[in-house]
């Protein structure tokens, strides 16, 4: 995600060119189609001719819907952030108005939609199950009346939310002039562009039930903005930050597209000039150390996105002097405001300018001349880094706005195009006129496509069947055999398709799910025995109850097992056994809670990431069976272009579903039989007292004894043991039907494409079989003319706009 690696594109005009492309294409066609009936007019039957009549209209809506977002796009920003990033106050900075509110607890289960309208101030509240809170739908409401609204229902959901943890998730909805709508020639967009700002849940919620599915619904076309703040300087709490981060941008990525659409940025960076005596110097610094740290961490989630990850440069701003300047500079603002907001420039960020700048304002504000107050708002935008941000922002919209906004309408009418000129090629077919020796050649060349077209597709599968793993005998745990297996299989496909590395998240499958989340808790376990702070790694952030689980982690310390918790111990009924029990109970069941929220997540995750290489792998395929089909056959597919696109448009795959999990750490019970000498004394007459007396006789017996207790492994071997459980089979084997899944889907995809692109012309063949006389003859001749029109546009380039140019050219030295 590197947005400066291409220069800035012209929005305006490559928008204008994709839509004056697909209007020239589609009057092509749709002449040709004109002709073809009325040559036709009176030998078309009515199924074809509906037929031609449904492609026709699907054209026409394709491109309808496409000239719709040309003419209105819509620009989506997500703003998102760790913990105090101040990302509320971002999306307060893009709307230009304190509407959000950010002096409360995050907003962790709640999504804000804020849409850009003139002249609307609307508040709407979904009315959700559960709902304690009132809903509905507000107008005319100020700024300080919607920003109190929202916090008052927030806090009724979260007092809800303990009460009844499954309720759903609260909504809101925004009608509001955004400033950035105000804009769109400084940002280059199209007069007619839709904006919208949406203003994400926590991090928390980004991998529970109720929010998580919402987010990644929301941002799948979105430009995602992702706040750090830069004001904490505890290294432990940094790194903490940075694997919110990195949770964050592993749950969202649901598609390759999503990690190169996100951009990243430090916020609270006033923290430097408040802080450091060469603040500039310390800000480049820290910049590139998390830079540094960012790269890493997503390289080791995610290192098949390496290429992209590689480019991440975080942006800098303060976004709250940014806010207050804009709100000072809208025109709407009273004078009251505005001075408001420019004092508290003045008496909290007064550091982030240059030394002795306020000498040249007067002390009073309501003495500052206009140019004064917009100079001293420009400067506010200079030095908050907000003009900087906002460049990178301009840079970030121009490279993905035409891929969000256009790449799946334009799909829509090349797909609908492709359709119709097929569907136009094989009714020629069908009017051709042939003799039976005539039918019977085409058909040969027909088989002769189909058979060459047909093995390259088989030689395709039977790559891919390399990864079905669901025959190989039952998984040995330990190990995770079974995985390693398919090694040698994922580097020979990857070879294949001149992509080695491509099937890697397969091949890492069995460390990402089984061994790395045990091992995340084990070191997270380790940590707080020691009695040291942990920070959760990235695949922990987020777990609801992590905060029980290192509490039963602090009890089992305070225990005796804490004596002897790296190698374990045996312990003796009584009070030293009691306690050990109850805390070991109190760590299983914390425990058994949180590995079954995080292997799942962790499965999830990497089935995710499975799906996206495998539809990458299942491309380039394809690519190869039309490469090397078109090559052998160039002469044959000119009879029948419409053959060339037989693959045209997209496999869907279906998305991973993990299964939970529960693991219960193994404590044994042990007894065993020792012999004790015991002293016993009797009372007795002896002769020693004349019989007269009793005195005490003491003697020494053996006598058996049952030892009982507990025996608990240490803390690591605990950990250990989970690898070797029964209760992991079950989520390998939906990982084993899922890779076969895949593979099952591929094939039909090619084997049925393959088939119903020949069964149509071979339908028109039979159809054109008929007796030549002299008129047929002439029609004939019209029939070949449109014929040929028909494999000119059939065989015209495909249409790469200039955004799609530029990653092409981007990505020529991918390997």
């Amino acid at each position: 995600m590197n947005e400066t690696a291409h220069p800035t594109l012209d929005l305006k005009g490559l928008f204008r060119d994709c839509a004056a492309y697909w209007q020239q294409r589609t009057i092509e066609i749709t002449s040709v189609a004109d002709d073809i009936e009325k040559a036709l007019s009176d030998r078309l039957d009515s199924a074809r001719r509906e037929s031609l009549t449904r492609k026709r209209e699907a054209l026409g809506n394709a491109v309808q819907t496409l000239l719709e977002h040309v003419k209105s796009p819509e620009l989506i920003l997500a703003t998102t952030g760790t913990t105090s990033s101040g990302k509320s106050t971002l999306a307060n900075f893009l709307i230009g108005d304190s509407l959000l509110p950010s002096a409360v607890q995050e907003m962790s289960a709640g999504l804000v939609t804020v849409r850009h309208h003139d002249q609307r101030h609307t508040l709407k509240i979904a009315s959700t199950r559960g709902a304690t809170w009132d809903t509905g739908e507000w107008d005319d409401l100020s700024a300080e009346e919607l920003r109190a609204r929202l916090e008052e229902t927030m806090e009724q959901f979260r007092a809800a939310e303990k009460e009844n943890p499954s309720i759903e998730a609260v909504h809101f909805e925004i009608d509001w002039p955004i400033r950035l709508a105000g804009e769109k020639v400084r940002f280059g967009l199209p007069e007619g562009t839709r904006i919208t700002i949406l203003d994400l849940p926590g991090l928390k919620a980004m991998n529970d039930e109720r929010n998580g599915p919402i987010i990644r619904k929301n941002i799948t076309q979105a430009l995602c903005l992702v706040a750090y703040n830069a004001e904490e300087t505890d290294d432990r709490k940094q790194k903490e930050l940075l694997n919110q981060v990195i949770n964050q941008v592993t749950s969202w990525r649901k598609t390759s597209s999503v990690l190169g659409r996100m951009l990243f940025l430090l916020n609270r960076i006033d923290a430097f000039s408040r802080n450091d005596s060469n603040p500039d110097t310390s800000l480049n610094k820290f910049r590139s150390y998390v830079t540094q740290q960012l790269r890493g961490g997503l390289i080791n989630e995610l290192p098949e996105e390496k290429v992209i990850i590689d480019g991440i440069e975080p942006a800098t701003i303060s976004s709250l002097p940014a806010l207050w300047a804009v709100e000072a500079g809208f025109f709407q603002s009273t004078p009251e405001k505005q001075q408001d907001r420019l004092e508290k420039i003045e008496a909290n960020f007064k550091t982030i300018f240059p030394k002795g700048y306020w000498k040249t304002y007067p002390r009073d504000f309501e003495e500052l001349t206009g140019d004064l107050r917009r100079h001293l708002i420009a400067d506010t935008l200079r030095y908050s880094h907000a003009s900087d941000f906002e460049r990178r922002l301009g840079e970030h919209i121009a490279a993905n706005l035409p891929e969000i906004a256009l790449a799946g309408p334009m799909d829509a009418v090349s797909k609908a195009a492709n359709e119709l000129l097929i569907a136009l090629d094989q009714t020629l077919e069908a009017h051709m006129t042939r003799t039976e020796e005539e039918a019977a050649t085409a058909k040969k060349r027909l088989a002769e496509i189909e058979d060459l077209l047909t093995r390259e597709a088989e030689d395709a599968i039977r790559l891919l069947e390399k990864l079905n793993i669901s025959h190989k005998p039952e998984l040995e745990i330990s190990a995770m055999s079974t995985f390693l297996d398919i090694r040698e299989a994922l580097d020979y496909i990857g070879r294949s398709v001149g992509k080695p590395g491509l099937l890697a998240p397969i091949k890492n499958l069995s460390d990402d799910v089984f061994k790395r989340p045990l091992n995340d808790l084990a070191d997270y376990a380790k940590i707080v025995m020691r009695r040291e702070t942990p920070v959760p790694s990235p695949l922990m952030i987020g777990i609801p109850t992590l905060a029980e689980f290192t509490e039963a982690l602090e009890k089992l310390q305070a225990s005796p097992y804490g004596r002897v918790w790296q190698s374990g111990g045996r312990f003796s009924e009584g009070s030293d056994g009691t306690a050990v029990k109850s805390a070991l109970n109190e760590f299983g069941k914390q425990l058994s809670i949180i590995i079954n929220f995080i292997i799942p997540v962790a499965a999830n995750q990497s089935g995710d990431r499975i799906g996206i290489v495998f539809k990458e792998c299942a491309s380039l395929l394809i690519n190869g069976i039309e490469k090397k089909g078109g090559e052998a056959l160039e002469q044959e597919l000119q009879a029948f272009p419409g053959l060339k696109t037989i693959f045209d448009g997209e496999i869907t795959f279906p998305s991973f579903k993990g299964t939970g999990i529960k693991l219960i750490p193994k404590i044994e019970n042990w007894h065993r039989t020792e012999i004790r000498e015991k002293k016993e004394i009797s009372h007795e007459r002896s002769i020693w007292t004349l019989y007269l007396y009793v005195h005490e006789v003491e003697r020494c017996v053996n006598e058996e004894y049952e030892i009982r207790g507990i025996s608990v492994a240490g803390l690591g071997d605990l950990f250990a043991g989970f690898h070797r459980s029964t209760e992991i089979i079950p989520l390998v084997e939906t990982f084993k039907k899922y890779i076969y899944t895949l593979v099952d889907v591929f094939s039909k995809y090619v084997t049925n494409k393959i088939e119903k692109g020949i069964d149509g012309y071979k339908r028109a063949i039979d159809q054109s079989i008929d007796t030549v006389d002299q008129k047929k003859e002439l029609e004939l001749q019209t029939l070949k003319q449109h014929k040929s029109v028909l494999i000119k546009l059939l065989n015209a380039s495909v249409y790469l706009p200039e955004w799609k140019q530029a990653e092409t050219l981007g990505g020529a030295d991918v390997v």
